[in-house]
């Protein structure tokens, strides 16, 4: 009697003895798992007629296959696929053969996970090798919590070279694992993502620029992917620091926005915007890197044409005429300008160089109603610096400044004569003339400093402030300590000649009791004795009692002091 196992294309023999109830098994088959196998058995020696059957050990009992083999030509054959290791024996009509093992050696699936982590939306993608190296399917399951399993509907596929790749589009964070040929891969989880709500986009218009000129930060605030609505949005800077805001603005209905910097020296800027009521998305550090030196006309239009918008006129030289008349700081010995849709370019070449300034919107207007160079104003001397207070910006020509004011209260331009440093906080001062207090030491002014004394002082260092001149007046929220410092510091000048005021000086009053208790700001002067200011915490001078901010005229034999802002 002879007996028969084959493995795929390996065949094992296994010797019976003549006796039915002895048999020696001499070697064991092995296969991998999930293939077939196929037994024989020779009882051509036994004389045995049939039928035969199989049986397979399992729990310490011997269990038979449910089917009848034939014996032809006196052989009994049977193929199958074992699902594990197990011991095997023939029987035919109650003789009992020799026992042969059958070896089922596992397939081992390994991965290779290409991503780990993606984004909402993208491809994972995952290769696996089953390591009997053949063809065949399976499939991509996944789980939760990486305990209970469900089965996605993603065939997997193994080439003959046993590798199978899986690209899919998972919809969430997810334990996943490749199930074939009665094998599992490890758990792999791909982490998905999810997009924020609320995203941001910030960027400068210039990484370069000279001293005073201006540079935008601008960007884009989108509430999943679609127009958020007006949002507030902070631009805050650093030198070498800690971040600190510059200003809070809200954006266009459309999520963009805006915002006007004037870096004197390298800085970083970023956008905070925060566009819930407890979220906020913080935007990358934005560097512009600022220096000294020319830039021509041509060079100045190149960075920033995409504000003033197309030319309306070629380049044209200014007049000497105009430049001598204009008494520019270094002296004007050259210029040029160019008008385009939004604005203007002046350059203007001094002992220093040449620097090109813009000149934008409506103070450009409020420039060209006061004909340009040919007027009082006379030639730019930076470009217009915006984000003070009320939303203010402002803008310095060699005989004055033009300051605008974005408030709903007190909307429009101002312009004031004389030496800009000086014409700027008279200029922001008379952005609020006409204001009137709505009761007793409460209003705006002291709101801003966070007191509610006697004013008048507290209004003068408050239009320096909203100029961007606060360098050179005290901040103070009393009128006593605001005349101590100025004492203090010797800047006060106890003989004041109307022949010395300049429009933009600060003149402090004594009623006659020989002590100072007021402040006001000097617009111009006539004659020897006679000043004409703006004030807070006064009337108007026609009896009514109504306290705001008002043009006074006063005389001199009431100065008890004057302060150039100069001289602190």
């Amino acid at each position: 009697m002879a007996l028969l196992i084959g493995a795929m294309v390996a065949a094992l023999m296994v010797a019976a003895s003549t006796s039915a109830q002895a048999a020696q098994t001499t070697s064991e088959a092995s296969i991998q798992r999930g293939d077939s196998t196929t037994a024989s058995i020779d009882l051509s020696d036994e004389g045995v007629a049939g039928p035969a059957h199989l049986q397979y050990k399992l729990n310490g009992a011997w269990h038979t296959f449910p089917i009848h083999l034939a014996i032809q030509d006196g052989v009994a054959t049977h193929t199958w696929s074992p699902s594990g290791t197990r011991t095997y024996r023939f029987t035919s009509n109650g003789q009992i053969f020799d026992t042969f093992t059958v070896r089922v050696e596992p397939i081992d699936l390994t991965y290779y996970r290409h991503d780990a982590s993606i984004d909402r939306g993208d491809v994972a993608e995952v290769t696996v090798r089953a390591s009997h190296g053949g063809s065949g399917s399976g499939v991509l399951q996944y789980s939760r919590d990486g305990r209970t399993w469900g089965t996605s509907s993603i065939g997997v596929e193994f080439g003959d070279d046993g590798k199978a790749n899986i690209q899919w589009r998972p919809s969430s964070t997810r334990y996943y694992r490749v199930n074939a040929f009665g094998a599992s891969t490890g758990a792999f989880r791909i982490y998905v993502a999810q997009p924020a709500r609320y995203s941001l986009s910030s960027s400068v218009s210039a990484n370069t620029v000279k001293d005073k000129e201006a540079v935008w930060v601008t960007g884009v605030v989108k509430d999943r992917g679609s127009n958020p609505g007006a949002t507030r949005v902070r631009i805050q800077q650093r030198t070498g620091g800690s971040w600190f805001t510059v200003t809070t603005l809200t954006t266009w209905g459309n999520g963009s926005f805006r915002h006007q910097v004037n870096p004197s020296r390298t800085t970083d800027y970023r956008v905070v915007a925060l566009p819930g009521t407890s979220s906020q998305v913080i935007g990358p550090a934005l560097t512009v890197t600022a220096s000294s030196g020319s830039r021509t006309l041509e060079e100045r239009r190149q960075d920033v044409a995409w504000r003033l918008g197309s030319p309306t006129s070629s380049i044209k030289n200014l007049g000497a005429a105009y430049l001598s008349k204009a008494d520019y700081p270094g002296g004007a010995t050259a210029g040029r300008y160019q008008f385009f849709q939004d604005g203007m370019l002046v350059e203007v070449t001094n002992r220093f160089g040449t620097r090109t300034w813009m000149v934008l919107d409506d103070i450009e207007t409020a420039y060209r109603n006061r004909h340009w160079w040919g007027g009082s104003l006379g030639l730019p001397f930076g470009d217009v610096t915006c984000g003070y207070l009320e939303s203010g910006c402002l803008q310095q020509f060699s005989g004055g400044a033009v300051y605008e004011n974005g408030s709903s209260m007190s909307p429009g331009t101002y312009v004031a004569y004389g030496a800009p440093d000086l014409a700027s906080p008279l200029a922001a001062a008379y952005s609020q003339a006409g204001y009137e207090e709505p009761s007793w030491r409460s209003n705006k002014y002291n709101s801003w400093i966070g007191d509610n004394n006697a004013w008048c002082s507290v209004f003068v260092t408050w239009s320096f402030y909203a100029s961007g001149q606060g360098s050179k007046i005290p901040y103070s929220s009393s009128y006593p300590s605001f005349v101590n410092e100025l004492r203090s510091r010797g800047v006060l000048d106890m003989s004041p000649s109307t022949a010395e005021l300049e429009p933009g000086d600060v003149v402090l009053f004594d009623w006659g009791t020989g002590t100072p208790s007021h402040a006001a700001m000097v617009r111009s002067v006539s004659g020897g004795s006679t000043l004409f200011t703006i004030e807070g915490n006064t009337t108007d001078g026609s009896g009514d009692p109504q306290r705001g901010v008002y043009m006074r005229t006063r005389g001199l034999s009431s100065v008890w002091a004057t302060y150039s802002p100069r001289d602190l």
